[in-house]
């Protein structure tokens, strides 16, 4: 979780999607962050439901 954390961080930082800090280039940047996003707020809603079940 703190990988993913820090890949978010850096690519908001430097605008760069984590491909393209490697050295590889990706399309659609812009697609990817925000693809980065929703996984993001879907695990985060993932977790917060599967603690409210205890």
């Amino acid at each position: 979780m703190l990988g993913f954390v820090g890949a978010v961080t850096v690519e908001l930082t430097t605008g760069k999607c984590v491909l393209q800090n490697v050295g590889l280039t990706a399309p659609l940047p812009t697609v990817a962050l925000a693809l980065t996003a929703v996984v993001g707020v879907l695990t985060a809603f993932l977790i917060f439901q599967s603690g409210s079940r205890d």
